[in-house]
């Protein structure tokens, strides 16, 4: 939603999103295999559910375990991630932001079928840290939604695509207007 406002002049350009990089604002590409061997559901969506839990909490050897560094590409227009690396640069700014950051993880209604699963979170932080993408801290919670889907090959993840609630959360931090602000 922020990518489309932005590229259509209705919103700032402000965050760390691919229109805000100037980049392809789309997933891009799968760059993994179909045919890749599928695993056990219970154990992929295990997989999924300690890697956002790694991420969130920035243990990043324990999701640095989870992926195949070497076949990883991450596909995140909101985040403007592509690369393991950037993603963890992504956490860290918001975990600097808020550091009491925490993911939720649904886990009832983690999907898996084949070689991918697909997990929804709900993101709560406190911003009392360094500025957000511009706005100082507020002491505010903010709270959005936040979704992960992942290939995996071998028992690791070698791709991952997400869908974020970016218009919230930087409403909510102070980035963007709060509607009828």
């Amino acid at each position: 939603m922020v990518g489309m406002m932005q590229q259509m002049g209705a919103l700032p350009i402000v965050g760390p999103g691919a229109v805000a990089a100037g980049a392809d604002p789309t997933w891009g590409p799968t760059s993994s295999g179909s045919g890749d061997p599928t695993g056990a559901p219970d154990e992929n969506r295990a997989i999924l559910r300690r890697f956002v839990e790694a991420l969130a909490s920035g243990d990043t050897a324990a999701a640095g375990a989870l992926v195949d560094p070497g076949a990883f590409v991450d596909h995140s227009p909101g985040w403007g991630t592509r690369s393991f690396d950037s993603v963890l640069e992504s956490l860290a700014a918001l975990r600097r932001s808020m550091p009491d950051l925490t993911y939720e993880v649904d886990s009832s209604n983690m999907v898996c079928e084949g070689n991918q699963a697909a997990a929804h979170s709900v993101v709560r932080g406190t911003h009392t840290g360094e500025p957000l993408f511009g706005a100082e801290a507020s002491g505010n919670e903010v709270v959005w939604t936040h979704s992960d889907f992942v290939r995996l090959s071998g028992g690791r993840i070698v791709e991952r695509w997400t869908a974020t609630d970016m218009l919230t959360l930087f409403q909510q931090a102070g980035v963007l207007p709060a509607q009828g602000g």
